[in-house]
């Protein structure tokens, strides 16, 4: 595979090394859901007949038994979401989580819905998930159905087969009733230390009950008037944009059955994580993740928008981390996009995050031929690059990342060490920065800037050149994960090295490092972070009263 399309010098690199490359990315992609979907995505069929039958969401929809127990979650396509599990709020982890979120604060908890003074048992109902909805039936003929409507922070509770007196109530430890008014049962929601106060209305309505939310009583009041006269064409519009996404001519079809399926509840499940928060993002991941980390939105990126057509959507991603780009030539992260962007902060602190924004901006231009983004965003590209050679390049070309700002970030509090610590000119990196200068040099020459792409094709050839000396050991056909301060090889086995594997000009090194790395990460049902041989391999993400969570985040 070229990966220089639009350059005059194409590599010299045989079919071979290439096809290893591609077997790499592949390998690589199962690192993250989203990447695993870029890579089932591109080997799907795009649908472009007439004859294709048309999906409704109700065809996508799962029956979930009682000992699964399956997470869910819904969001308003801006900063609210709802996440349960289908029938026990009981992960150790998650359940904190549980109930209706807003901009990064829990309004509440969970809702009981009550027939005739007793409450129903979610734990016996039998209970389906649909992309829209979750919908639980209840021994007796009661029906619920719970959704909620893009862009507002509403949530509807829909009852059916009612056989005597409903009512709902609202649960949380940040909330507090402030009793009935005007046909309504009011809620004040604070998180401790935030000063902002979320007035929470509960009202009944023909087909059950309605949840409304805002910073007043007269907001939530006006948002409950609205969906008097508007709430069934918010749900046709809602069901109609999501059907959009799998009926149209960017929908996918192959010759499985289950793998069409499965792809389109990706298609789906992925459209709630894109939003409007903060500007323009995708979350990181729900329920834990909601707000945009720089890395996860570009790695995401390509699977989420670009195979799925929304080109436009892709567009406002890209500018709107670009707003937030840090371009004070004065800074120490002059250049840099931000490596976490919620309500209220924004973090610079991330060493990939801007190379994956460049390279997400190429793959923006492959997928969709749209060359004024690169024209509207060129300032941008050129502080990017130029700001990481002045502050973040050593002798050798390389990035130099501080502590904790490459992908494996996780901490010990309170002294801050790095649980996997390679900071230090980690092999990823630098397959990135050089992705990062090439696709530089693709730009600046399109934007006519020659003194640019000569300087940043200088500084990619550097780091090519540099990186197969310092980086394959030639006798074992080893990758080092990084380099040490003193430019020691450290040949920790971790799967960052299939990024890299581009890197390396010797096609037999490149192939037999990649066998040995498979053999050694590569498991039936995902890659380790770490070889189970390291010392500090850890086998389970929980295990209480043995280590810490995070000790094991990165490290098996």
């Amino acid at each position: 595979m070229n990966n220089h399309p639009t350059q005059a010098t194409t590599s010299t690199r045989s079919r071979r090394l290439a096809d290893i490359s591609r077997k790499a990315r592949i390998i690589s992609a199962v690192l993250a859901l989203v990447v695993l979907f870029t890579s089932l995505l591109a080997s799907a069929q795009t649908s472009t007949t007439a004859a294709t039958p048309q999906v409704q969401l109700g065809d996508l929809a799962i029956n979930v038994a009682a000992a699964e127990n399956r997470s869910v979650s819904f969001t308003n396509k801006a900063s609210a979401y709802y996440y349960t599990q289908t029938h026990r709020n009981d992960h150790p982890e998650h359940a904190w989580f549980r109930g209706l979120n807003i901009a990064g604060r829990r309004i509440f908890n969970d809702h009981q819905l009550l027939l005739d003074g007793v409450v129903l048992d979610p734990a016996t109902a039998l209970t389906t998930v649909r992309p829209d909805a979750l919908v639980r039936k209840y021994p007796g003929g009661v029906t619920e159905t719970l959704r909620l409507f893009d862009g507002r922070d509403l949530l509807q509770v829909a009852v059916h087969g009612v056989p005597g007196q409903t009512d709902l109530r609202l649960s949380g430890d940040r909330l507090k009733a402030q009793g009935r008014s005007n046909g309504a049962d009011w809620y004040l929601a604070s998180e401790d230390g935030q000063a902002v106060v979320d007035h929470v209305a509960v009202v009944r309505n023909e087909d059950g009950f309605l949840i409304a939310v805002g910073p007043s009583r007269d907001a939530a009041r006006l948002l409950l008037a609205e969906a008097d006269t508007h709430l069934a064409s918010w749900q046709d519009q809602r069901v109609a944009r999501l059907e959009s996404l799998v009926n149209g001519k960017h929908a996918l079809d192959t010759d499985d059955a289950r793998l069409t399926e499965a792809l389109r509840w990706i298609t789906l499940t992925t459209d709630e994580l894109v939003t409007k928060q903060r500007g323009d993002g995708i979350y990181a991941g729900l329920p834990w993740f909601n707000e945009y980390w720089g890395r996860d939105s570009f790695i995401s990126l390509p699977g989420a928008l670009l195979v799925t057509g929304q080109f436009d959507t892709a567009r406002a991603v890209l500018s709107s981390f670009a707003e937030f780009q840090q371009m004070d030539p004065a800074s120490e992260f002059f250049g840099r996009v931000p490596n976490i962007v919620k309500p209220g902060s924004i973090d610079y602190h991330t060493t990939d995050g801007t190379p994956r924004f460049i390279v997400a901006l190429r793959d923006y231009v492959r997928y969709s031929g749209d060359q004024s983004l690169v024209t509207e965003l060129y300032p941008s590209i050129v502080a990017s690059i130029d700001g990481a050679l002045a502050h973040w390049t050593d002798a050798s070309g390389y990035l130099l990342p501080k502590d904790n700002e490459p992908w494996m970030d996780a901490r010990r509090e309170p002294d801050k060490a790095s649980y996997s610590p390679r900071s230090t000119r980690a092999n990823d990196i630098q397959w990135l920065w050089h992705q990062q200068l090439e696709a530089g040099v693709q730009f600046a020459r399109s934007m006519g800037d020659t003194e640019s792409a000569a300087r940043w094709q200088q500084a990619a050839d550097r780091v090519r050149l540099n990186f197969d000396r310092d980086y394959l050991d030639a006798a074992s056909s080893r990758l080092a994960d990084h380099l040490t301060g003193d430019g020691t090889q450290d040949f920790t086995l971790r799967p960052n090295l299939f990024f890299a594997l581009d890197m390396i000009e010797d096609e037999d090194a490149a192939a037999r490092t990649l066998r040995s790395a498979w053999e050694g990460l590569v498991y039936p049902w995902g890659v380790a972070t770490l070889g189970q041989g390291d010392a500090r391999f850890h086998p389970y993400h929980l295990a209480p009263g043995l280590y810490h969570k995070d000790a094991a985040y990165h490290n098996g």
